[in-house]
């Protein structure tokens, strides 16, 4: 009988444990779900859009509750809330944006990347026709047949020396064949992606030839924490600065293939001294010409974002003496009224006004691929200052991230899952609007030739006409060159 008392007692008290362990877990949960509703609605630029679209926070936050506590009604998870956070966005939220990333303890959660899916069957353009350009006997399709499929899967590129055409198609889903149509009959054939080398970090590269200069750079931050990697930095972009503004090549190929940005402040100097020089006119011309390509941004402030960017100045060290006092006019405003508001920069023309004139007139070559993003595309952009004459474009599509900027970091109090919010939205600016080579967040740039690795280097021949970058340039195919 005693046994039987203590027996009783004993699940008394664990069921007593167990509610108040759930009403702990519960309250922890609902802090953080309100936290979420906080940040997402007071620090994110796509949220005004996204809700005169009809997306509904409380409606989200009931969502993500119902899904978290049916699979987890447990203690706080992590990587399962950041999971039902995303899952809820990339359902609910009607906005695109590929800088938003949400990262648990040990998960990390953003949109899937559109990719380049080829195939190895070529065609060239007779009048207004694509005909295939050799036999492929495995999958009996001969030569000189007609393309009669969407020309949106005929891709621009390079083969045997001659322009040409290949069939692939872009997709966010992993697939290993597709159908061609070929004289009206579909036929399957196999694709592929050429995956891309790993990102790095701390790196610039410089080769040449008599008619071509090239540059690499790892990211768009220039900087490292360590004093003799930044000082080697510093050193190597200064030397190829220095080759740029001093001239004499033909071409100038930039490469910025797995380059995940940083700060677009960073690397402008590169275009200053390719267009620029030291001709304080035409620096003058670019500078405004760069600022008015911005009309049609938007720009949100919060307290939020006040201590993030001030936070960021501290921690990369300040872009201006502009920046600084900036930051501070910024936070003593926001400490004296704390208020949300949008800076909107007024669209005062539908077309980016171009540069009256440049230093360099030889063509520019920017290499890419799908890990080009944010400030590496934004740098690409800007580069059209220069008008459209002679820029081209090589690789892959890029990431596409660039819709929005200016990525500030918010942790939820109980979970520490950390939210990646934008404050920036460049869409509507010009910079994106006239530019047709742009193509939106996932999509990112369309190349003028896209070429996998096996055919880079014959590609860079083919535009430059310039054969010693097979020498020169020995390895390019497998990532940046280094000095």
């Amino acid at each position: 009988m005693k046994n039987s008392k203590k027996s009783i007692v004993c699940f008394f008290a664990f069921c007593l444990f167990t509610e108040l362990f759930a009403v702990g877990s519960n309250a922890d949960l609902d802090q953080d779900l309100q936290s979420f509703k906080y940040i997402i609605s007071q620090n994110y630029a796509a949220y005004d859009e996204a809700a005169a679209l009809g997306f509904k926070i409380d409606d989200a936050i009931d969502t993500i509750k119902y899904r978290y506590q049916k699979n987890y009604p447990g203690s706080l998870n992590s990587d399962l809330l950041a999971e039902c956070i995303f899952s809820v966005l990339n359902e609910d939220f009607p906005i695109k944006d590929d800088h938003l990333t949400i990262k648990s303890e040990s998960k990390e959660y953003f949109y899937s990347d559109v990719r380049w899916r080829m195939s190895d069957v070529y065609f060239e353009k007779k009048g207004n026709d694509f005909f295939t350009v050799r036999n492929y006997f495995l999958l009996k399709i001969k030569k000189n047949q007609k393309y009669t499929g969407d020309l949106e899967n005929l891709f621009p590129c390079v083969y045997h020396g001659k322009d040409m055409f290949r069939f692939g198609i872009l997709t966010d889903k992993i697939e290993h064949e597709t159908s061609i149509s070929i004289e009206g009959e579909n036929i399957r054939v196999p694709i592929f992606i050429d995956i891309p080398f790993a990102s790095e970090k701390d790196k610039i590269g410089i080769r040449k030839t008599g008619t071509t200069l090239y540059v690499s750079l790892s990211d768009c931050i220039l900087a490292s924490d360590n004093e003799k990697t930044d000082r080697q930095i510093k050193k190597d972009f200064d030397s190829a600065l220095t080759m740029i503004e001093k001239g004499g090549f033909e071409n100038l190929i930039i490469d910025l293939r797995s380059n995940k940005g940083g700060y677009i402040e960073h690397v402008t100097s590169l275009l200053e001294a390719l267009y620029c020089g030291n001709d304080d006119n035409i620096r003058s011309n670019f500078q405004k010409c760069m600022n008015d390509s911005y009309q049609g941004s938007q720009v949100l402030y919060s307290p939020d974002i006040a201590a993030a960017y001030a936070d960021s100045l501290n921690n990369i060290g300040a872009l201006s003496e502009e920046s600084v006092l900036f930051s501070q006019q910024l936070e003593k405003e926001m400490k004296d009224n704390p208020h949300r508001y949008f800076d909107i920069v007024e669209k005062k023309s539908r077309t980016l006004t171009k540069m009256s004139n440049s230093l360099f007139k030889g063509k520019i070559i920017f290499l890419i691929n799908l890990r080009t993003a944010s400030a590496a595309e934004q740098l690409i952009c800007l580069s059209y200052l220069r008008g459209q004459d002679n820029i081209i474009v090589v690789g892959s599509n890029s990431h596409g991230c660039l819709d929005f900027g200016g990525i500030y970091c918010y942790t939820l109090p109980n979970s520490g899952i950390e939210l990646y919010f934008p404050n920036v939205m460049f869409k509507e600016s010009l910079l994106l609007t006239d530019n047709s080579h742009w193509h939106g967040d996932s999509y990112g740039f369309y190349p003028d030739y896209w070429t996998d690795s096996k055919h880079l280097i014959d590609t860079l021949i083919y535009i430059t006409n310039d054969r010693n970058i097979k020498k020169n340039m020995k390895g390019l195919a497998k990532g940046l060159l280094d000095n």
